[in-house]
């Protein structure tokens, strides 16, 4: 028995080495060289990225070969690096991380792929945003080359930082002059150091500038304008954001939250990978779910997107944000996204929601993160929707809060089979070659766990059953009465044949009396 699983074992381990070895040519193709592309060493990464006498700015992907996202993204790397050919002042470089592992894990790199720029030695900033594409990845290069706080002369320098505001929102500090400035470096620096979002710093004392950025968020209930003009005030200068301008409070975790909240849009149909930044950013979410071609009864539901996005702009507007619920540490923000139901159906089962409306067409939600959720339905209707987020936001019990995501929950167990599902689409989409490479991997494991298990749980069971079935017949056989055989009571005179069914049962003696044997015979 041990010899037949050494032997399955073997072919086992010979299969996948070979297809491990497929896989991997595989993957090379994926990976072409690039001579504008650098492929860095551990002592070329330290001799020239962590090099502190360069003026040179390296942009490093931190890679393995397997990873199904750095084979989507390697194509827009390279025209990255096609961007910047010739240019001696910005490199494009990548590691390997699957041959270089001391070197990633002296750098701490924990995910594929991992984005850093470096100067002059040091880390200076690590691409978080969702979306991935040359054009986002050269316009974050350029912003990692920027001073870590800008100085404001001009409202013009603002129209050039907003040229693209839903990706790089500008947080503005509006001093009243460049002593005041200099008298909250510190407090400044602190803020770039903790500010892990892709928010531009800027700072300015032009009277012309704090005039007219006061003017246009003058409208928000909360907007300190008057104040304003001979205080420090903090803005954020977003795509659709309807930020306040507040008095500046001088503690880092006020600011950061400011930001964390206003950074976004009071309204947006977010992607996939929007959304999620979106539920793991810390805010409340409103989720509204619509399904397209539906047929909607307006006398109902009236023109619902209009007016959802008015009460996003209401709560923008009206109610100060961040602020403290449900039980939080921090305050934090209020988000309002429109998302497809069919797409989040597991996301909206999870919280509460399995079927449509169809008759108002569309389904509300309110979730705070992943963990838990509000949704009494007769509270999430669009014309009592403000009231209901006033009363969350006050942790009043008429919404109570439900949690999600229990392993007992049966919804929560489908969701890991969808989100299972889409991570091996989105990893294996790209080749089906990979696929089929590591399905059959798989497959071969998994038969190999399954055989293994059987032989060890259930090998020495069949066996013993099997043996008890063979003394039992032999048994029976020696105990049946036979015309053949006679009974001699002279121990001397046993033939060898005797001897020879004396040694197959030794505790089975026959005797003269047949009638004796015969109950037994009959019984078995």
């Amino acid at each position: 028995k041990e010899k037949r699983i050494m032997k399955l074992y073997s072919v086992l381990a010979s299969l996948s080495l070979l297809l491990l070895n497929f896989t991997i040519q595989a993957e090379s193709q994926d990976y072409p060289k690039n001579e504008n592309l650098i492929n860095l060493k551990e002592y070329e990464f330290k001799e020239k990225v962590l090099d502190d006498t360069t003026d040179q700015i390296w942009f490093v992907k931190f890679y393995a070969p397997w990873c199904g996202h750095c084979r989507h993204l390697y194509p827009e790397i390279l025209k990255v690096s096609e961007h910047y050919k010739g240019n001696e002042k910005v490199k494009i470089a990548k590691v390997d991380c699957s041959v270089e592992t001391k070197l990633c894990k002296e750098q701490n790199v924990v995910s594929y792929p991992t984005m850093r720029i470096f100067s002059k030695g040091n880390l200076i900033k690590q691409y978080k945003r969702p979306k991935r594409t040359h054009t986002d990845i050269i316009k974050f290069i350029e912003k990692g080359i920027q001073p870590d706080i800008i100085k404001i002369q001009s409202y013009d320098q603002i129209n050039e930082l907003s040229s693209d505001l839903s990706a790089y929102p500008i947080l503005l500090i509006m001093f009243n002059s460049e002593t005041e400035i200099n008298q909250n470096l510190e407090f400044l620096e602190e803020i770039v150091k903790k500010n892990d979002f892709e928010v531009t710093i800027a700072v300015t004392y032009a009277k012309s500038v704090k005039s007219r950025v006061l003017e246009n968020t003058k409208d928000h209930k909360f907007s300190n304008t008057d104040l304003c003009l001979t205080s420090p005030c903090i803005t954020m200068i977003g795509k659709d954001n309807f930020s306040p301008s507040i008095l500046l409070v001088k503690e880092t975790e006020f600011t950061l939250n400011f930001m964390q909240q206003y950074r976004f849009p009071f309204l947006n149909a977010p992607s996939r990978m929007e959304f999620i930044e979106y539920l793991n950013s810390g805010n409340l979410v409103v989720i509204m779910g619509i399904k397209e071609n539906v047929q909607i009864n307006h006398e109902i539901s009236g023109d619902f997107i209009t007016d959802f996005g008015k009460v996003a702009e209401k709560v923008r507007r009206e109610m100060f944000l961040p602020i403290k619920f449900s039980e939080s540490e921090t305050p934090r923000g209020i988000l309002f996204a429109i998302v497809d139901f069919v797409s989040y159906s597991s996301l909206f089962r999870e919280f509460g929601i399995t079927n449509f409306n169809f008759i108002q067409g569309y389904e509300i939600v309110v979730s705070d993160g992943l963990k838990y959720y509000y949704n009494r339905p007769d509270m999430m209707k669009i014309p009592v929707l403000f009231e209901t987020i006033k009363l969350i936001s006050n942790q009043d019990s008429k919404v109570p809060k439900l949690k999600a995501y229990s392993i007992f929950n049966l919804n929560t167990i489908r969701r890991f089979f969808y989100d299972l599902n889409v991570i091996i689409s989105d990893i294996f989409y790209k080749s089906w070659i990979h696929a089929i490479a590591v399905t059959v991997i798989a497959f071969l494991i998994v038969a190999g766990l399954t055989v293994f298990c059987c032989l060890i749980f259930f090998g020495d069971l069949a066996d013993s059953y099997l043996l008890h079935d063979d003394m039992a017949t032999i048994e029976m056989q020696n105990m049946a009465p036979s015309s053949e055989k006679k009974v001699i009571n002279n121990k001397d005179e046993k033939s060898d044949n005797e001897l020879e069914n004396s040694s197959l049962s030794d505790t089975v003696r026959f005797s003269d009396e047949e009638p004796e044997l015969e109950e037994p015979r009959k019984e078995r």
